[in-house]
């Protein structure tokens, strides 16, 4: 998704810079035009595959989360943007001047921000939605574990209820409130609030944790994968109280 808004504002901005450098001096050509919007669709893509990603990917490694996390890559990203605005003028035989540099960098931090500027505004035009806060204490309708959101590795998808959340809102009476947020290489965070009726480390609010396709426990390690499923088999060492998780250094290892 990222190259292609990337390719759609590089195509407008190069085939709006094309019509207005050659708005009345009679060399204006639709092939022309066509080739300036193709050449700035490929850069747009291309900085649409970077930016992000290259910052949350740096945010990731370097284990922030929350608002740390977005700061960092947005950091990043502003960097790599001003370095591809110069790459960009360099391959195009154009001077590069401070404007260039600060607009590339400003492009590069902004795309760190479009997504949580979305959420927020998601959270704005459908409020009857349950809001999802910070770290702090809970806002909005509803239930949300305090200062998960701080925890989140910078990029990920989420929160998203839990399948047993939303089956239980579609038959109404009591909610089972759940959240998770997943990552890539099979990596979540699903939070779950205590169910007095669960069982033992049910009856409290809970954590479960997947991290490159293993469920991670209470000590910090992957727990053995077995046929009957890991996390059903080592039922307690798989529900993590939050509590513990809530001070774990990473989000999936308390060291």
């Amino acid at each position: 998704m990222s190259a292609g808004i990337g390719a759609v504002i590089g195509a407008a901005v190069e085939g709006g810079i094309y019509s207005y450098q050659h708005r009345n001096d009679g060399q204006f050509s639709w092939s022309g035009f066509g080739k300036a919007a193709g050449e700035g669709a490929v850069t747009g893509a291309v900085a649409g595959l970077l930016m992000p990603g290259a910052g949350n990917a740096f945010a990731r490694g370097l284990g922030m989360a929350g608002w740390r996390g977005v700061a960092t890559s947005a950091a990043v990203n502003a960097g790599v943007g001003a370095g591809f605005s110069w790459a960009v003028n360099e391959a195009h035989c154009r001077p590069t001047d401070p404007w260039d540099l600060l607009l590339g960098a400003a492009g590069g931090a902004s795309s760190s921000l479009v997504g949580p500027a979305f959420n927020w505004l998601k959270g704005k035009v459908f409020p009857g939605r349950i809001s999802i806060p910070g770290p702090g204490p809970v806002q909005g309708p509803g239930w949300f574990p305090e200062g998960a959101a701080g925890k989140v590795p910078a990029g990920w998808s989420g929160p998203e209820i839990t399948r047993s959340m939303r089956a239980s809102i579609k038959k109404g009476g009591e909610i089972k409130y759940g959240f998770v947020w997943r990552g890539p290489k099979q990596q979540s965070i699903r939070i779950d609030k205590g169910d007095p009726n669960g069982k033992p480390t049910q009856q409290v609010d809970h954590v479960v944790i997947n991290s490159g396709g293993d469920v991670i426990g209470r000590s910090g390690n992957a727990i053995p994968k077995v046929k009957g499923g890991s996390i059903s088999t080592y039922h307690t060492e798989s529900h993590i109280p939050y509590s513990e998780w809530i001070k774990w250094k990473h989000w999936n290892s308390p060291n």
